[in-house]
């Protein structure tokens, strides 16, 4: 005869329930053996990227932020294929990375990737940089299918 009790009414719904189609993840054999630097600022994004990446067989390089992945680069630049980049990051953009490393390594591919852009990325930074970009967030499937398809456009 003590605590309390709560009542939960729900509105009553006509009609059959929905069914939401879970995707399942792409097996890209293409990826597997690809080696990736990640550069992203934020750790919890940082980590989904490079989990995903690790699950699909990759090699994988990470760094906060620009000049940590410049230092890698240095060292590991010939391994290297795919530079996987945040937009916005402190002390230097995902597309100044992009240009830099580009100039060392021109069949570099890219993808950039941001949840807010501003005005620092457009389809004109993309052709410049051969670069494909995805937008925060996104799924495991299209993460994949983005870094199929930067390299496919690399090896052309």
């Amino acid at each position: 005869n003590q605590g309390t009790t709560f009542e939960i009414l729900l509105p009553m719904v006509s009609g059959q329930p929905t069914v939401k189609k879970i995707e399942a993840p792409l097996s890209s054999s293409k990826l597997e053996g690809v080696t990736v630097l990640v550069v992203e600022d934020e750790q919890v994004v940082r980590e989904f990227i490079c989990t995903t990446l690790l699950i699909q067989k990759c090699h994988v390089f990470s760094a906060p932020e620009a000049q940590a992945a410049k230092e890698i680069f240095a060292e590991h630049g010939d391994e290297i294929q795919v530079l996987l980049t945040d937009v916005i990051m402190p002390g230097m953009s995902g597309p100044e990375l992009a240009a830099e490393l580009k100039d060392r390594k021109p069949e570099l591919a890219v993808v950039f990737v941001s949840g807010y852009t501003g005005d620092r990325i457009d389809n004109e930074t993309l052709q410049q940089a051969d670069a494909l970009f995805l937008q925060k967030p996104f799924s495991v499937n299209q993460l994949t299918k983005a870094l199929t398809e930067a390299i496919d456009q690399a090896a052309k």
